[in-house]
């Protein structure tokens, strides 16, 4: 049970090509996933969801922010040119929890910028974080320790 004032903890993921039957409790039971199965009977899970785009970093700019991929600055996967680089003015999912009071942290890939740290998601709203650049989840209300650019989760999720 929930204080009155306490916050929800919110663990969304984001995994590329997964689709909804790879789940098991939304499959013919081919796939066996019990801790995600426990997590969506415990919680609540989306079933439906529309990418802004086919390819992973316009497609995740566009779901962290709300908005068009070309409006974000993300608009392919070419490091090299920044065709990766999520804007830095742009407004993030993790900016609003953090606003109202959440920790934040990503696991795994973030490919919003992957050339220069400035773009990495410890500069921004998701400090804390565990993973690679280039290679998701956003976690909030855990417990973490930072000590590094890429900090190791600490604490069990």
């Amino acid at each position: 049970m929930m204080k009155q004032n306490q916050h929800p903890n919110v663990i969304y993921i984001l995994a590329d090509d997964m689709g909804y039957g790879d789940f098991g409790i939304f499959s013919d039971g081919s796939a066996r996933t019990p801790n995600l199965d426990r997590l969506v009977r415990q919680g609540c899970a989306m079933s439906h969801c529309y990418a802004a785009s086919p390819v992973c970093a316009p497609a995740r700019a566009a779901l962290l922010t709300g908005r068009y991929p070309h409006r974000t600055g993300a608009v392919d996967t070419y490091e090299a040119i920044g065709g990766d680089r999520m804007a830095l003015r742009e407004v993030t999912l993790a900016d609003v929890y953090r606003a109202n009071g959440y920790r934040t942290g990503l696991i795994g890939k973030w490919h919003l910028g992957l050339i220069g740290k400035e773009y990495h998601p410890a500069a921004g709203a998701l400090t804390p974080s565990s993973g690679s650049a280039a290679a998701g989840v956003i976690i909030t209300n855990t417990n973490w320790i930072a000590t590094e650019f890429w900090k190791p989760l600490t604490a069990p999720i």
